[in-house]
């Protein structure tokens, strides 16, 4: 059984639901990965602030970040672009971003 179940995931589906009205609208996959950029700098200065309320933001928009990653994907491959500018943009991407507070060290995007 060799199947591709490459975009088979919950998270892909349900990413594909959400980006399908943004394929060939003015929003990009590049607008998406900015945006993740944004949402995981500002939870990682929620987890730095401390506090129950910075670790409930910082974990909600980790998550929302992370899945911001799914989505640029999912448009990407919709809309059937790529683009040199999103390499940099996730390149430029710290990678604590990358990371969650409680997996020192285990990449997410295995």
């Amino acid at each position: 059984m060799n199947e591709d179940t490459t975009g088979c995931s919950v998270t892909h589906r349900l990413a594909r639901v959400f980006v399908r009205p943004l394929v060939g609208g003015p929003v990009t996959a590049n607008h998406l990965t900015t945006l993740r950029l944004l949402t995981g700098v500002a939870a990682c200065i929620a987890f730095a602030c401390g506090g129950r309320g910075g670790e409930i933001w910082g974990g909600a928009l980790w998550v929302l970040s992370a899945f911001l990653d799914r989505a640029d994907g999912e448009l990407a491959r919709l809309a059937g672009s790529s683009s040199a500018c999103k390499n940099q943009i996730r390149t430029a991407t710290p990678s604590t971003i990358r990371r969650t507070p409680s997996n020192r060290g285990n990449d997410l995007d295995r």
